[in-house]
């Protein structure tokens, strides 16, 4: 069987809500738990023809548990197979995979100090005023945990990327780091959203005292959001919901807090946002629509919009968090791809509705019809195709 099919009606489209949700820490004190990717395309409301970008997180002036930076290799942490909740060094260049919490492995362990023997562990090395050993057991991540605690340290927890690749020089070896997935966290979400160390960074001494938002058209500032903070136990929570109107307009978002000295200082500036509709394509080969005779370019504008991938493979959907322009001369493993027929169909939308639009093709060719099925487990497994299709949307 070599034909295609859609997911929605033409005339009764269905419209998703594309609000990615994830956490981004800008420094140890500020975290967005939501904030717009550059390129992205917001689904429209019908009856209203207007998007919503939300803007949320905090801002913690305490100790800080949350990643400053983030070391995954490609595709991770990808939670599979389930559960994967523990992270740990997996390469000579400091390299995190996310692991059954269950398995048995050797442990970093950092101690706040200079010295060069803690019981029976194996002395690594020194930096910046801490101390790194291995414990040689092969011990479940709780089991490692409780015995670094054990001996007055901790499993390592790595705030810099200079510490991080300071203790993987000192001796390679493959084993369990302070990084854990705290499925208690506000910020919780499968598979990247609520990682957390086991010790903190200090607290900060800035208390931000507003956050405002900058919302431009083209290029001109057309409204300007504020939020005053208020701290609770040293966190403060932010939150703006943004109407942007569905029409052939580019929109940014500039991001500022203000400072004890009163000044504004720019933290995020994310570009080319728009409003529109969204389309899943599915199906075979003729839905696939790789390239065989000719370019599909003619078709590509900026309206036109993908996200991530129709990827055949979960760790490449996991790997790709990026919107696109559209373009239809790739194929299933191309970041972007509507493929040609999707591409053209993309356009014709957008010259007669005079809308952005956003196409999502999960087709593969030559598999049957149970391929597209949708399994039990979609929302949380990125294994099937329409799985990998539900977590674009």
């Amino acid at each position: 069987m070599w034909g295609y099919f859609l997911t929605f009606d033409y005339m009764k489209k269905i419209i998703f809500a594309l609000l990615l949700v994830f956490t981004t820490t800008v420094s140890s004190q500020i975290t967005f738990t939501s904030i717009p990717s550059e390129k992205q395309l917001f689904g429209r409301d019908l009856n209203t023809n207007y998007g919503q970008i939300d803007i949320s997180g905090y801002i913690n002036i305490g100790d800080n548990y949350d990643l400053d930076f983030s070391n995954w290799s490609a595709g991770e942490p990808n939670n599979a197979p389930a559960p994967e909740d523990y992270a740990e060094i997996v390469n000579s260049y400091g390299m995190w995979n996310d692991a059954n919490g269950s398995d048995g492995k050797k442990s970093y362990i950092e101690y706040e100090g200079l010295i060069q023997s803690l019981g029976n562990l194996t002395y690594l090395g020194q930096f910046n005023g801490h101390s790194y050993f291995k414990n040689e057991q092969d011990l479940t991540w709780q089991e490692a945990k409780i015995a670094a605690e054990n001996l007055g340290g901790y499993l390592a927890s790595f705030h810099t990327a200079e510490e991080n690749s300071a203790v993987s020089s000192f001796g390679f070896f493959r084993g369990w780091i302070g990084l854990y997935h705290d499925t208690n966290s506000a910020n919780y979400s499968e598979p990247s959203g609520g990682w957390k160390w086991v010790s903190p960074t200090s607290s900060e001494t800035t208390a931000y005292s507003e956050i405002k938002v900058e919302f431009l058209r083209n290029g001109t500032i057309v409204n300007t959001y504020n939020n005053t903070l208020t701290y609770n136990q040293d966190i403060a929570d932010f939150n703006f919901q943004i109407p942007i109107l569905a029409e052939l307009a580019k929109y940014r978002v500039k991001i500022y807090v203000k400072d004890s000295d009163q000044q504004f200082l720019l933290i995020q500036d994310i570009d080319d946002l728009v409003a529109g509709d969204v389309f899943i394509v599915q199906g075979q080969s003729n839905a696939a629509a790789v390239m065989y005779n000719g370019s599909s370019g003619a078709y590509q504008n900026d309206y036109l919009r993908v996200y991530s991938g129709g990827y055949t493979g979960s760790s490449s959907v996991l790997s790709d968090d990026n919107w696109y322009y559209a373009q239809g001369d790739g194929n299933e493993n191309s970041g972007g791809n509507a493929g040609q027929w999707g591409l053209a169909l993309a356009k014709m939308i957008k010259d007669q509705l005079n809308v952005p639009v956003a196409i999502f093709n999960g087709a593969h060719g030559g598999q049957p019809i149970s391929f597209f099925d949708r399994p039990s487990d979609y929302a949380s497994s990125t294994n099937s195709n329409y799985g990998r299709i539900i977590s674009q949307a």
